[in-house]
Formats: structure tokens, sequence, C-alpha cells
């Protein structure tokens, strides 16, 4: 257990005089102190058993976690402003969210239990939110135990005992669900669970858990390429290496520098993963489930990582998370923006720059005039989409031909018979080829590869991503210029193809010319002897629930044959 002599260098008194006197913390603490007393007259939001048992009737997970992330919320604010002032106001409202918290009948999520699980299964669950609730208490318990009173500190200790460090010793070695995963899942649990270890069990529960937890956080490295890319997106990376940065820290200065985790050359890769995300100046990397189109930095990951390795470059504190944007609400990354974050380093803005990563076969690609992004690799990748030879566009900062990203995350979505039947996963969502109506099909025998890759060409095999076996090659080649892009797909099949239909995706409301697509300052010029086009919308709902609409552009070749050619013309307008 952390104790004095271990204790984390951040919380100290003169860390905090600085946080509420330095004009860098001053508007998110504005923020925070005025939600804080906003809520203050308000109860607490009830977690009831028909918003938990929503999920297993109707696939709807937002009902209840709206409640189950609003009480997070109010668990960090209270937290923070009495760490700040001291301050007895938000100290009762503080005692009363811990209590309710504690009350819970499960700290994980409907979404990730099932019903079918008994009782003594469902309460100690060690999902994502189970384990971070779990940290955030511990943590919590670590810094407040002389502040909070002695029954709420006694409960505490009994249920994070209980919940986490049992929950996880009673388990056989590798049979929590997260202990074999390569994503996001394994950094999350394993460094939540880990710290709270380091903070709440004894020297010799630390020591049983220890060998498994850091098998752990080597099975979430192997999930990365070589290079450091994140295959499952930008915003993953967030999520998955923040919280393995935040028990490599803990851990760090609990052994006294003896245990590093950040020593590897891999790390080090995925730790420039982020500076390789931004395309044209302010959009994100539009990968999977990862899709957030303005690019936004954890900017207490940022700073820690500038002062851990060479070649970390900080974008502008402009394109940081503000206080409210995380709607999980998650302690860790919440408090480490003002422990992790120095005011002193520099901003910048970065070098845009084009990127390729083999390992993952990815290809990104900015330009003065537009950034560009596609992608190789095979359809059973973490938060998997469909969408080999996909690709983006975006010009002044506006995506024209755009990845959807994540749908609204129920039941359906993450089923394996039905993922697909959701536009944002499947290949009719995509700028991708349909052969005779099929478009490509989930698994890793479904593929693509990197054929050529230049500044001026680059070419892809898509033949293998189609479950087609009288396609024998499909090679999307893109041609670049200044303020142009030519691609052109070549086809081979045994016999004469039926049906061929070139899709592109926007969700900027397309004009039909005669040989030409207009989006905004994008013309796609085609050949109309060669092509048929249409544009059907199609409204979808979107990750937090609302309905959204995309429009889908087909070009449909007009006699397709055994060998052919379709190309298509991208000019973009100053």
């Amino acid at each position: 257990m952390i104790t004095s002599r271990h204790i984390l260098q951040e919380f100290n008194e003169n860390k905090w005089k600085e946080i509420s006197t330095h004009p860098f913390y001053k508007e998110q603490i504005h923020a925070i102190r005025s939600e804080a007393d906003r809520l203050l007259h308000e109860p607490i939001p009830a977690v009831s058993f028909s918003d938990y048992h929503l999920y297993f009737e109707t696939g709807n997970r937002l009902q209840y976690e709206f409640a189950y992330f609003e009480r997070r919320k109010r668990l960090n604010i209270y937290a923070f402003m009495y760490l700040l002032e001291r301050s007895e106001t938000y100290l009762r409202p503080l005692n009363d969210i811990i209590w309710a918290i504690l009350d819970e009948f499960t700290w994980s999520l409907p979404a990730h239990a099932s019903e079918t699980l008994s009782l003594k299964e469902q309460h100690p669950m060690l999902d994502l939110f189970a384990s971070e609730t779990g940290y955030t208490l511990s943590e919590l318990y670590f810094l407040l135990h002389d502040s909070l009173p002695s029954l709420l500190t006694r409960r505490m200790k009994q249920e994070i005992q209980e919940r986490v460090i049992d929950a996880f010793l009673s388990l056989e070695d590798g049979t929590a669900r997260w202990e074999q995963m390569t994503n996001n899942w394994a950094a999350v649990c394993a460094g939540s669970v880990g710290n709270a270890f380091l903070y709440m069990a004894t020297d010799a529960e630390w020591e049983q858990a220890k060998p498994r937890l850091l098998l752990c956080m080597e099975h979430f490295l192997s999930g990365f390429s070589d290079d450091g890319a994140c295959l499952e997106g930008y915003t993953y990376w967030q999520y998955g290496f923040g919280y393995f940065l935040q028990f490599a820290e803990t851990l760090r200065q609990y052994t006294n520098n003896k245990e590093d985790l950040l020593a590897s050359v891999k790390v080090q890769n995925i730790a420039k993963f982020q500076q390789n995300c931004i395309l044209d100046d302010t959009l994100s990397l539009p990968i999977s489930d990862a899709n957030n189109e303005y690019f936004q930095q954890d900017l207490y990951i940022t700073h820690y990582l500038y002062r851990h390795f060479d070649g970390i470059e900080i974008p502008d504190q402009s394109m940081s998370y503000r206080f409210g944007d995380d709607h999980c609400h998650r302690w860790g990354g919440f408090i480490r923006y003002f422990l992790w974050t120095d005011p002193s380093l520099p901003q910048c803005t970065l070098n845009k720059k084009s990127c390729y990563f083999k390992d993952a076969a990815w290809y990104i690609r900015n330009t003065k005039e537009y950034a560009f992004m596609t992608k190789a690799g095979n359809n059973d990748e973490p938060h998997n989409h469909n969408d080999i030879g996909h690709f983006s566009l975006s010009h002044k900062n506006h995506f024209l031909l755009y990845d959807l990203g994540a749908g609204e995350y129920t039941a359906s979505y993450f089923q394996e018979e039905t993922r697909y039947d959701h536009i944002t996963n499947s290949s009719f969502g995509h700028s991708v080829p349909i052969i005779n109506g099929i478009g490509q099909k989930a698994g890793k025998e479904y593929y693509g590869t990197i054929l050529k890759e230049s500044e001026k060409e680059l070419s892809l095999s898509l033949e293998h991503a189609y479950p087609i076996s009288e396609l024998t090659s499909l090679v999307r080649t893109f041609q670049f210029g200044e303020q142009t892009i030519q691609m052109t797909d070549s086809y081979q099949f045994e016999s004469d193809a039926q049906q061929v239909t070139e899709c592109l995706v926007t969700k900027i409301e397309p004009v039909i010319q005669k040989d030409c697509v207009k989006i905004n300052t994008l013309s796609i010029r085609f050949d109309p002897q060669i092509l048929c086009v249409s544009v059907t919308p199609k409204h979808y709902v979107g990750h937090q629930g609302s309905s959204e609409t995309v429009y889908l552009i087909h070009f449909d070749v007009k006699k397709p044959s055994q060998s052919f050619h379709v190309t298509l013309c991208f000019s973009l307008e100053q």
C-alpha cells in the first residue's frame, strides 16, 4: 500500500496553491465551480432497476448510463472543489455522492453484464467502469480519508476490498474478461485495478496480483503495431494509453523508480502516435469507432509525454478537452489535467505532415490544400468497420468525404450477427466499392494490402476484402496533385461482373451535374458514358443517440465487364 514515503508527488500543497492561483487553470476552475454550485440544489440522480433492466429489454444503454455518469460527474467536481478550497460547502455533498455510489448494486454497466449472471457475479464484476470506479474511490480515500467521516471511509475501504481487490484475486489467473485482451480494455481495467491495489491492498495482495496486471499491460502494448499506430483509432489511444500512463506513473513512484513501464522503443513510438493524428489543422484522424471530427487532446497526456520522451509535440491548448467534454466523467484524466499539465511548457502549431504507418497499413497525406487518409489492414481489427480501401478527404478544416465513426452503442451494435447491420460499420456506409450488391465481410481473412506508396501515388489491393470468388483483382490507385486527387479502381473478374457501384460518403448534401458532383469546394468529375450517378440520403443514429443524416453517392457502372477501370477525379477550389 502507498504510504507517506511513496506519496504521489503531484498531490502536494504547492501544486494545489498553483492550481488555485495560476491563470492557466482559471477558465476550467470557473466552469467546475459553477457546475458544482448549480448541482448543490439538485438531487442525486437515481440509478433505477427499470433503467438498468432496459438494456436487457431493448438494448438501450444511454438511459441508465446518463444517471450513472451524472453521479461520477458529481463525485469529480465535489472532490476537486474540496481539495481546492477545503470548504464544508463541498464536503457534505461529496460525502453524499460517495455514499450513493457505494450503495450501487454494481459498479459495472448492464451492457457489460448478463441477465443470467448470479447476483454474486454481477455485484463485483470488473468491467471498464467498475474498475474505474474502484480506482477513483481508492485515490480519493488516499487523498481525503482524514477529512471524511470514519463510517464513510470504513465503507469505502470495505467496498473497494470486496468489489475490486477480492473480486480480482478470487478469479483464476487469466480469467478476468480483459486479461487476454489487446485493446483499451486491458489498460483501463488493469491500470485501474492496479492503482486500486497500490492504494488499498496489503503488500501480500499486491504481490499476488502484480504479475497478472503487468502481463495485461504487455497484452495491451502488443495490440499496437510496431510503428506505434493504435488500430482502435486516436480517441481509443487516449483512453487506453492514458490509463496505461496513470498506472505506470503510480508504479514508478511506488517502486522508487525501479519499475518503469515506459522504457521501451515501442512505448516511445506509441507516445508519438498523437502528433500524427491531426488532419488539416484541427481535424482528427477518422478511423473505426474512434472518429471524433475535431481533434481534441488530453493535455495531461501530452505534457506527461513531453517530460518523458524526446520529439513530443504539444498541440495548442485550444485543442484540449475541457471540463464536460468527457461524458463518462473519468476521475483519473480529470484530476491529472490539473496535476500533470505544466503552464510553462510551450504551445505550438503542429507541422502538418504526411505519414505512412506501414505495419497498420494506414496512409495519411497532409498538404497546404487538403488532408487525405486511407487504410488497408483487415476486417477483424478492434472496433472494426468493414472499410478496407475507405478514404476521407478534408479541405480548410472541414471534411468533404467522411467516415461516420461510431453509431450509438447498443446491444446489437456489439453483437457479431447484427454489428454490420449498422450503416456506420458496414461497407455500405463507407467509400468503398459494392460488387454484385455485396459489401466487404468481417473477419481477419478479409483484408487489403498497400502495394505501392510514394509522395505522388498510392495503390491498394482490395480483392481479398470481398467474399466474391470470381473477383480476381481489385486495385485502387490514388494519384496526388497539389489540388487534385485521381482515383482509379481496376477490376478483374473470371467472367463479366453483374453490378459494380463506386460509393462515396459525405455529410454535406451534394449537387449532381452532367459530368460532375459538387460538394462545397470539391468537384468530383466522372465519365457519364461509363457511370450513372445517384444520391441517397440516409438517416442513422449517432454515437450520442442523436439522429444524423449522411448522403451516399453511388456511381453505378453501366456495363461492367470482365476487366475494366473506373476513374473519379477530385479537384478543390481555392
